[in-house]
């Protein structure tokens, strides 16, 4: 299930979190991914460019920390954390 966020900072720039859940193996598991949309534009563009030399040279597990650490400099762990729980709220069955 994918699950999208929009929050605006202060400075009028929109971060769209989107949140993927899955199941594997009888273990939940997510995926985040940040998009940024400046002021005065229409366009989202992810946060990071995987394209980048300083991204390609990295092993597996530097490339996860470096899209982590990217994703941080634009949306809060609180805001990441919200989006997760929204997803999961979307998840509950209906009782």
């Amino acid at each position: 299930m994918t699950h999208e966020k929009i929050v605006v900072k202060e400075n009028g720039d929109k971060v769209k979190l989107r949140v993927n859940f899955w199941e594997n193996y009888g273990q939940a598991k997510y995926e985040v991914s940040a998009s940024l949309c400046v002021k005065g534009k229409r366009l989202f563009k992810p946060v990071y460019d995987t394209d980048d030399y300083r991204y390609r040279r990295l092993e597996k597990k530097e490339r996860d920390e470096w899209i982590e650490n990217k994703i941080l400099e634009h949306a809060t762990a609180a805001e990441i954390m919200q989006a997760k729980i929204e997803c999961w709220q979307l998840l509950k069955p209906c009782l």
